[in-house]
């Protein structure tokens, strides 16, 4: 018996045969499955471009924030230099003044009582 050879002609598959509601249905899938493929791309495109958009944003706010740390750091490193160089300052200042006596002298009696007598008769 010789082997079966491929048929010259493709099959006729027309509306009057029994399997070309089925053919017709395969068919349409395919063409539904193409424009759910076509979808999807473009889809995924749209959120590829967000998220190239969102990281981009990212980047610009995460190199604000760096920054603004880093002026917060110098600004505190700043207080805690001044208030150092401020504490030994006023050490320096009150030990130059334990070197001076710093009194107040009150008036003599006599002085007082002409002050008092002069207040009286402003009165």
């Amino acid at each position: 018996m010789a082997p079966v050879s491929d048929p010259q002609v493709p099959p006729r598959i027309g509306a009057g045969h029994p399997e070309y509601n089925f053919v017709q249905s395969v068919m349409e899938m395919q063409k539904h499955l193409g424009e759910v493929n076509s979808s999807v791309k473009t889809l995924n495109d749209s959120i590829n471009t967000q998220v190239k958009i969102l990281n981009e944003s990212i980047g610009v706010v995460s190199t604000k924030v760096d920054s603004l740390v880093d002026w917060k750091n110098k600004i505190l490193g700043g207080a805690i230099a001044l208030g150092a160089v401020l504490a030994g300052l006023s050490f320096v200042i009150s030990q130059f003044f334990t070197y001076f006596d710093v009194s107040v002298k009150q008036p003599p009696e006599s002085e007082k009582s002409a002050t008092s007598s002069e207040a009286q008769k402003t009165k």
